[in-house]
């Protein structure tokens, strides 16, 4: 029996809305129909990528056939009609029943619980040293007496959400907005100081978590997520306070949660001392450091620097946009892939880029001048 991929990146929006329907706002729809695409990176011969957003676009087939020497089964939702098949969501909240995604209330109410923020706060109270003073908020009155205790910056994040979509980070200036908007949220000290941001990747079964890897994150001033980074060498002290971290997560809060994990988390510096935050959140679903780890390893890239790049174009031709990557990817000698759609629908499009390079340092120098490239 095969699989049938498909990479919902609505996920959290729809554990927040449950049980009403969700609308995917006009302003993500080609972003997050895009990334469908980049569950090609799990799917073997016997397989399908489910394609639900858009009409199938056969330049995007094409570079994830070259990308891994074999092509691969995408279909969009009116043709993909077997009951044999086995779904493997993004997260876990449907069912493939008789050739149709329906809801299923069961999922949801492990993965509303799992993923929350509200959730995963009381466990760093419990398990971690919580040193950047996460809690949660559900009044006015307990959101005035957060701030006579503690600086700012901090961070407010909506109990659900995706890549950063959600969080704000809170000045002074805006404080008193935010007081009036927000109900019920996590908050916490926002640390200007990070120096890296890293997310482990896990499968878990049995109350067991099984490593896979260590990605950097690329995360944007605004706490948005950019791109994730592999490279061969790994920290082991992050590897070895991860697991232990979470397998005791697991064991004591009694998590039979099947499936794969990430756990993200940052190096940063507090009055002139380094501080590691081995827990900021928990996935309880893909993410798209898996997605990276998986390209590596299909490419047998494992000694090469690999990066999956988040990007918004702002040139105006599509040609344009390929003999400026062309040229600088020829220069600095890096092999790179457009995985997702080019949409020219307005001024700026989205594209996810995979990049592979035998040089660290070269590859980390053409992430930071790529945005400059794209503009």
């Amino acid at each position: 029996m095969g699989n049938l991929f498909w990479l919902n990146s609505a996920f959290e929006f729809q554990l927040r809305n449950f049980p009403n329907s969700y609308v995917l706002p006009s302003q993500f729809q080609d972003k997050f129909f895009a990334y469908e695409y980049l569950f090609a990176s799990l799917s073997q011969s016997t397989d399908y990528v489910l394609i639900t957003g858009k009409e199938l676009n056969e330049q995007t087939i094409s570079s994830w056939t070259e990308l891994f020497n074999q092509e691969i089964n995408f279909f969009d939702k009116n043709k993909i009609n077997s009951s044999t098949l086995n779904l493997v969501e993004w997260g876990k909240f449907y069912s493939y029943t008789n050739g149709d995604l329906i809801s299923n209330e069961e999922k949801w109410k492990e993965s509303s619980f799992l993923n929350s923020k509200i959730t995963q706060a009381n466990w760093k109270s419990h398990y971690t040293s919580n040193e950047l003073n996460s809690c949660v908020i559900d009044s006015t009155t307990n959101l005035k007496k957060y701030f006579k205790q503690n600086s700012v910056p901090i961070v407010l994040k909506e109990e659900f959400g995706f890549s950063g979509i959600g969080n704000k980070i809170i000045t002074k200036k805006n404080l008193d907005l935010e007081i009036q908007s927000k109900e019920k949220f996590v908050i916490e000290k926002w640390a200007e100081t990070r120096t890296k941001d890293f997310s482990g990747l896990f499968d878990v079964k049995d109350r067991n978590a099984k490593f896979l890897s260590l990605t950097e994150m690329k995360i944007g001033k605004n706490g948005a997520f950019l791109a994730s980074h592999l490279e061969p060498d790994q920290n082991e002290l992050i590897i070895v306070e991860m697991q232990n971290f979470i397998n005791s997560l697991l064991y004591q809060e009694k998590i039979d949660y099947v499936g794969p994990i990430s756990i993200d988390g940052f190096e940063y510096f507090d009055e002139g001392k380094f501080k590691l935050q081995i827990f900021s959140e928990i996935n309880f679903r893909f993410s798209m450091g898996r997605v990276l780890y998986e390209i590596r390893k299909r490419r047998n890239a494992e000694k090469k620097s690999c990066s999956l790049f988040f990007a918004k174009v702002k040139i105006k031709t599509k040609n344009e946009l390929l003999d400026r990557l062309n040229k600088f990817s020829s220069i600095n000698k890096i092999f790179y892939k457009i995985l997702t759609p080019i949409l020219q629908r307005s001024s700026s499009f989205p594209i996810v880029l995979y990049l592979e390079s035998n040089e660290g340092d070269v590859l980390d120098t053409f992430l930071e001048i790529l945005p400059l490239i794209l503009t």
